[in-house]
């Protein structure tokens, strides 16, 4: 005779199984994918800068330094590939963020603004924040673009408008890598 019996603890470690794949398609279904393939490389431009510069804004504004055009020749597309590297150093209230994005032709290239720095913790008893100056680095995409001349401009602004340290950058780079669509 087969006696068949409940085992709790079995069920409860499947139930745990089903529900962690469920919980894990529905987040990939949510995550968005931005495919945009290009041909050679037809034109590099770099800035670096090494000046200091620091804001406190919380909106968006121009980077100093960090903008310049780039040309797409007449009868062509063109795909760019846009890095902005920096060393950085959040300062304000906690949970603070510092942020970037990169403005093309004045519209947010993907993956848009994203926290670049976040503001670091302080010292206990003192009212200092310790400094963590840090190197990041991004990389944004734009295009297809057609033909003529395109801005590329990186923008910054602090997520606290309270914040009066800032968000600061000092050696920085701005790469952006032509291809051909």
């Amino acid at each position: 005779m087969i006696r068949f019996t409940s085992r709790p603890g079995r069920l409860i470690g499947v139930v745990a199984i089903v529900l962690g794949l469920v919980i894990t398609t529905a987040t990939a279904a949510l995550a968005v994918d931005l495919v945009k393939s290009g041909k050679s490389v037809t034109a590099v431009k770099t800035i670096t800068s090494d000046a200091f510069n620091q804001t406190t804004s919380s909106t968006f504004s121009n980077m100093p330094g960090m903008s310049t055009t780039i040309t797409v020749p007449a009868n062509q597309k063109a795909l760019l590939i846009i890095t902005f590297s920096g060393e950085t150093n959040c300062l304000g209230n906690a949970n603070g963020v510092c942020l970037i994005r990169v403005m093309v032709d004045n519209n947010a290239a993907p993956p848009g603004e994203i926290v670049f720095d976040s503001v670091g913790r302080t010292v206990p008893f003192q009212q200092d924040p310790v400094f963590s100056y840090q190197s990041n680095s991004m990389q944004f995409v734009a295009g297809p673009l057609n033909a003529g001349q395109h801005q590329v401009t990186v923008q910054w602004r602090m997520s606290d408008p309270s914040a009066t340290n800032g968000f600061t950058m000092n050696q920085r780079t701005l790469t952006i890598l032509r291809s051909k669509v």
